[in-house]
């Protein structure tokens, strides 16, 4: 321990009036003359052992533990014996320790002993003051007297404590352990990775950003926090109501996470943790880290039930929640199953108009949703095996949905969502959005299809007796005056008015709908939601606010549509909105002014020809109103996210699901985008004023020349040109019809459980012309960060390097691929051949295309190179290679089209 009584510090008082009240977040190291940081007292973590700790995940996994994000450094810091103390001012002292690690993506700290006195504040931050926590002050003080943080994304953090001086000798405080992160959370925030693996869960997730803002299932995503416990570990729960309505902090999740009050002592809440964004499905940035915020916590909770055989525990989390946590309780469904089961009989109605949902965090990272659009059954539980065994019927199987819809783009074609590890004790709700269970276990991942796409989770209606005592069931907390209850609706923070009732609605004149509804004690206003379709209805949004009566008239309806209509009750004075009432549905009459359904353009692309071209294509269209078949109207333009209209439309009602643009010049950039319309007359279409979509799916190009090949292979003539070779474990690169782009035939090596390393060249050396690419279509599945395949060049035919890198008077280029470049970093911990360097790994759910840009190259002859490396564990299926190109483009020649574009035809007299 360091103590140091500055006199100088004694003047601060003297110094522009500062303040060091608890109130402020900023450190008061920031705000005070102390000692510089390098003279504080810390403590140096060693580097992680990255092999240790992979062996330990996997075995962990095995076991069915929750995933671990760090690693547990025991302490004993405590005020009196380490440390540095300085007094800042006549009557205030501050208190500093400094936690220093190599390679931590966040650090977390676990107070054994936590008790502050009345003045005194602590403060958490990384050394740039970046991240920061607190202050922790005296309310929040436990009865445990320990404290457990959330997670500071940095390698560094200060523990800092500002106290009167007059009340050290109350202080009891002790760093009971230091949790040294190394994945989750979407990575420190310097942005630095080191070693450290993938933060991000499967890019088939779905954001809970991309519900639409009137999404009923927008209040259980508040209900849904993810939680570290023992500053290790991270599962999900949920927020329930209990039938006493007093928004006490009950958390359910899953007995395989914790069982006990040790554990619960530890448990840390993160809310809101979402990404800003909605990615969308299955595209890259879906699967990369998130940047979800961590700045709201609650730490603490007291154990109220625990059954295992449900997979069950009930906690009751520390404290008061802050308005801004905006926390919904999620309502409940106890139904038993009874003989022979079915809808009504312990299984859940789940369809594609009432979908049931899970709302979790997979892989430590931001919060997703997954619906389901199947029934759920009754079952038992064995961890993976599927289909689950009947067995004691005390869990839940649900199939997730193979064709999920996209909320803010119906049209778009997704792949299905799922979950993962650190989803364990998430939510599965029922269509009435009721709580019916906790995620248990099961074998879904991104590209799993039929039974495999599933999980099981333990039924609250065998949790709800539990083991027959108030410690191990669910009944004594969530209907505390035993009202019997089966199903219970949820509620927020705030005293909602009553949900509005007697809901229906008119068509009272073309185009026009009238709700009415009745009054409701304690609402200051009311609002209206629609959908489309019959009751729940899809896509509903919010479309009338602050509406003061009982009764709203629709005008922005379609003749022959069907809408349905909800509407909530607010209250201003509690600033609080009731659930939706129950929905009701009528058929608009007037004129049909449905907008056709079309996504919009597929693809452009240089017509390659000598004559500057552009090929446009998308798929048809399908009106909602008139005759069956769109028109469609095509706009171009130079500027990227131009708006279409008549100024920059090119073509008119045309009537297939094609069009070529002559009009363009060499090396122009243009950006297009479609849009199709009816033949009703009923709207502003600039065809025969149909009505017209809106999208805005746009798609670029490049007119150029016919390509100038080099060399281009698909595989389908054999194995000339190509030298395979190889060591190790797995086979050398064959040629194969299992799996392919184009048309039967493509190089494939499989992915060994064992040190492996397998090649695929060209024999000779090929001519690069100036401003070549590689084009090639390739498909893997590999272990994900630990087998990969890498692209390589030689000059000689003898030294190759990797496709990034500089080799003799080609310099190295980071931004070589233009297209489909490396997904992941290969673990340097298992003696893989490309160990530490960025390559494909993990699955690419089919042949995906990757460009490479060989304008370094121009005027060279280079050999190519595949390269599969695999480690000393699991293995996967392989890798497969198709469709080789390498082509450099030429300039094409401007037709009349283009040079008399304005208008200036010398065809027209």
């Amino acid at each position: 321990m360091r103590i140091r009584w500055s006199f100088a510090c004694l003047l601060l008082t003297a110094w522009g009036g500062a303040s060091y009240a608890a109130e402020s977040a900023v450190p008061t190291a920031f705000r005070a003359q102390v000692l510089p940081l390098s003279q504080v007292d810390s403590v140096a973590l060693p580097a992680m052992n990255r092999s240790k700790v992979d062996r330990e995940d996997i075995a962990d996994e095995a076991r069915g533990l929750p995933p671990r994000f760090a690693l547990p450094h025991a302490m004993k810091i405590t005020t009196g014996k380490a440390g540095t103390w300085e007094r800042i001012d006549t009557t205030t002292s501050i208190w500093r320790y400094h936690v220093k690690t190599p390679d931590a993506a966040s650090l977390n700290i676990g107070f054994t002993k936590f008790w502050l006195p009345k003045d005194a504040s602590i403060r958490l931050y990384s050394p740039d003051g970046v991240e920061r926590i607190g202050p922790l002050t005296a309310a929040d003080n436990r009865a445990s007297r320990q404290y457990w943080t959330p997670v500071v994304r940095a390698a560094e953090l200060v523990v800092e404590v500002t106290i009167p001086t007059a009340q050290v000798a109350e202080l009891e405080l002790e760093i009971g352990q230091v949790g040294q992160g190394y994945r989750g959370f979407g990575g420190r925030k310097d942005g630095k990775r080191g070693d450290l693996p993938p933060d991000s869960s499967g890019a088939c997730n779905m954001d809970v950003k991309c519900l639409l803002n009137a999404d009923p299932w927008q209040d259980n995503v508040r209900a849904v926090a993810a939680y570290t416990l023992n500053g290790i570990r991270f599962c999900t729960g949920s927020l329930v109501n209990n039938t006493a309505q007093d928004t006490k902090l009950y958390f359910a999740t899953a007995n395989h996470c914790l069982d006990s009050q040790a554990e619960a002592d530890t448990v840390v809440t993160y809310w809101n943790y979402n990404n800003t964004t909605c990615r969308i499905p299955g595209s890259a940035a879906s699967g990369q880290d998130g940047d979800g915020p961590l700045n709201q916590s609650i730490s603490g909770s007291t154990l109220r039930a625990t059954f295992a055989g449900s997979d069950f525990t009930l906690l009751e989390l520390n404290g008061q929640v802050p308005q801004a946590f905006g926390q919904y309780w999620a309502g409940w469904d106890r139904t038993p199953y009874v003989a022979p089961g079915g809808v009504g009989n312990g299984d859940f109605a789940c369809s594609a108009d009432s979908l049931c949902a899970a709302i979790h965090h997979p892989s430590v990272a931001d919060k997703r949703i997954t619906f389901a659009e199947v029934n759920t059954v009754s079952s038992g539980y064995a961890g993976n095996q599927i289909p689950p065994v009947p067995g004691d019927l005390t869990h839940i199987w649900v199939h997730w949905d193979a064709t999920p819809v996209f909320p803010p783009n119906p049209g778009l074609t997704i792949p299905p969502q799922v979950t993962e590890g650190g989803s364990s004790g998430s939510p599965l709700y029922s269509a009435q959005r009721r709580f019916i269970g906790q995620l248990h276990g099961g074998p879904s991942s991104c590209g799993q299809t039929g039974d495999s796409l599933s999980d099981v989770y333990g039924h609250l209606s065998i949790s709800w007796e539990g083991g027959g005592t108030p410690a191990t069931r669910a009944k004594d907390w969530l209907d505390p005056a035993n009202t019997g209850a089966l199903t219970l609706d949820g509620r927020n923070a705030c005293t909602a008015p009553p949900v509005p009732t007697g809901v229906s609605v008119t068509a009272t004149a073309a185009n026009r709908l009238d709700v009415a509804w009745t009054a409701v004690a304690g609402a200051s206003s009311y609002r209206v939601y629609r959908a489309e379709g019959t009751c729940p209805g899809t896509n509903a949004q919010l479309i009338a606010d602050n509406v003061s009566g009982t009764s709203y008239s629709d005008t922005s309806v379609s003749g022959n549509a069907t809408y349905s209509y909800s509407v909530s009750a607010y209250s201003a004075s509690a600033t609080c909105a009731s659930s939706q009432s129950t929905c009701s549905s009528a058929t608009a009459t007037g004129l049909c002014t449905l907008a056709p359904t079309f996504a919009g353009l597929t693809s452009a692309g240089s017509s390659a020809t000598a004559t500057c071209g552009v090929d446009l294509a998308w798929s048809a269209g399908s009106n909602r109103c008139g005759a069956a078949t769109p028109k469609y109207s095509i706009f171009r333009s130079t500027t990227a996210g131009f708006t279409p209209d008549a100024s920059n439309r090119i073509a008119s009602c045309q009537t297939g699901t094609s069009y070529h643009d002559g009009a363009v010049v060499n090396g122009t950039r243009y950006h297009y985008i479609a849009r199709a319309e009816d033949d009703t007359a009923n709207g502003s279409g600039t065809c025969n004023s149909g009505n017209q979509d809106a999208n805005t799916a746009a798609q670029t190009t490049i007119p150029a020349g016919p390509p100038a090949v080099s060399f281009s292979d698909s595989m389908e003539n054999g194995i000339a040109g190509w030298t395979a070779a190889g060591s190790g474990v797995g086979a050398n690169f064959v040629q194969v019809t299992t799996a392919s782009h184009s048309p039967t035939h493509s190089w494939f090596s499989p992915d060994g459980n064992d040190i492996g390393d397998h090649t695929l060249a060209s024999s000779s050396a090929i001519a690069v012309g100036p401003g070549a690419t590689l084009e090639f279509w390739h498909s893997f599945d590999t272990e994900d960060t630990f087998d990969g395949s890498v692209l390589e060049y030689s000059l000689d035919g003898t030294t190759w390097v990797d496709i990034l890198a500089a080799s003799g008077t080609i310099p190295a280029n980071p931004a070589r691929f233009s297209e489909g470049g490396y997904t992941d970093t290969i673990s340097s911990n298992y003696d893989s051949p490309v160990g530490g360097r960025r390559a494909w790994s993990g699955n690419s759910n089919g042949f995906v295309r990757a460009v490479v840009n060989l304008a370094d190259f121009g005027g060279r002859t280079v050999y190519f190179r595949w390269r599969l490396a695999t480690d000393n564990s699991t293995a996967g299926a392989g890798y497969w290679l198709d469709d080789v190109l390498i082509s450099a483009g030429t300039s094409c020649s401007s037709g009349v089209d283009a040079i008399f574009s304005n208008g200036f035809d010398p065809s027209t007299p």
